[in-house]
């Protein structure tokens, strides 16, 4: 119809104008993204506003709503499920784990909410969040893969953090490479070794982190360096915590992330 193809023609017009797709959502700036959306959607209503009748009725209800956008073909976020009851809801929920898998996009939960708008204006909202919706928070995605190496960075302060090199697997909506192993204690506690499939998921839909070994496959018990591996100098332990720290007074790794850290917006903010 004719507000499909007037919305084609505005995301033709972006995407001329630099529009680019984000592979992963948390990748996306919230403020620019609110102004972009917030632009688009005032042409674009102003537009069928200017060209159709008001007909505030058909909005009181987000079916009616829903009913309308596919009427006029404008591509919708999917699915939408409705429910009656408190047990339909719960069904619904568990639906939408199912089919999220299939969206295309990574997600996290589903969003309950009523219907009606003249009830949601009934509600309100607090001071954080409407009373007409609810959020339900989805167990994070596990998968197993292998791990393929273990490797050492050296931080700015001369901390040594482990890095899983993991055998690529799709996860949450990306292809996850590697993993923290956060410090030895965290790899001796899960007899983590080189070789072996383990369970990762992303802590908070966001960090890769493993959770478990499910099968060894090495019989050597990994061991951080007891030397630095980028300056050779002795490498000790924090007091009672649980880093290791690189004593080289001149190690190239601390060196090189001291100074980005110099120039950085937090410390000296240099540009160029």
């Amino acid at each position: 119809g004719k507000v499909a193809d007037l919305l084609l023609h505005r995301l033709e017009l972006l995407r001329r104008g630099g529009l680019t797709i984000i592979d992963d959502a948390y990748n996306a700036n919230p403020d620019s993204m609110r102004a972009s959306l917030a632009m688009f959607l005032s042409e674009f209503l102003g537009s069928v506003l200017r060209n159709n009748e008001p007909q505030p009725e058909l909005f009181a209800y987000i079916a009616r709503s829903i009913h309308l956008l596919d009427r006029m073909g404008i591509p919708r976020n999917q699915p939408v499920i409705y429910a009656d009851s408190l047990e339909e809801t719960r069904a619904a929920v568990q639906q939408v784990n199912i089919l999220r898998r299939d969206l295309g996009y990574g997600t996290d939960g589903a969003v309950i909410k009523l219907d009606a708008f003249p009830l949601r204006e009934s509600l309100g909202s607090t001071a954080r969040a409407p009373r007409w919706a609810a959020a339900f928070k989805y167990l994070p995605e596990q998968k197993e893969t292998v791990l393929r190496a273990i490797s050492i960075q050296v931080g700015r302060t001369g901390v040594l953090t482990p890095k899983a090199v993991l055998k690529p697997v799709r996860l949450a909506g990306t292809t996850v490479t590697n993993a923290t192993l956060h410090n030895q204690d965290f790899i001796s506690q899960r007899d983590i070794r080189i070789g072996d499939t383990v369970r990762i998921r992303k802590a908070g839909e966001i960090i890769p982190e493993i959770l478990e070994v499910t099968v060894h496959q090495s019989e050597s018990v990994y061991q951080i360096p007891t030397v630095c591996p980028v300056c050779g100098a002795a490498v000790e332990r924090d007091g009672e915590g649980a880093f290791l720290r690189c004593t080289g007074i001149e190690c190239p790794a601390q060196l090189v992330r001291n100074i980005a850290h110099f120039t950085s917006r937090d410390a000296m903010d240099i540009e160029g």
